[in-house]
């Protein structure tokens, strides 16, 4: 049941953010989350992001996974949710990681 909800919850989330994406590309705005997220950091230098900035700047895939880790779930559910085999989740996660720490690095 727990990653059913979650894969519908996942679905619900892509559809809103794709189209938050197709109206903000209308409009020629500048990303609302990225603006707030970046003002609401802890006073931290302009070179460095905070953990939630340098999870916006990922790309969806690895994005997807890494939430769903901090959430709590196993590559299994995951992978389930997703639609992905184990293999992938593993990868992707290991790459998001990567990509993370050269972000908080910066």
């Amino acid at each position: 049941m727990k990653t059913f909800i979650a894969k519908v919850a996942h679905s619900r989330a892509v559809d809103h953010v794709l189209k938050e994406i197709r109206r903000q590309d209308r409009h020629n705005l500048s990303d609302p989350l990225l603006d707030l997220v970046s003002t609401d950091s802890h006073h931290h230098s302009d070179n460095t992001y905070d953990l939630m900035t340098a999870m916006r700047r990922l790309p969806l895939k690895f994005r997807q996974v890494i939430s769903l880790q901090l959430e709590g779930f196993n590559q299994a559910e995951i992978a389930h949710t997703l639609g992905i085999n184990e293999a992938n989740v593993a990868k992707r996660a290991s790459r998001a990681r990567g990509q993370l720490q050269k972000l908080m690095e910066q």
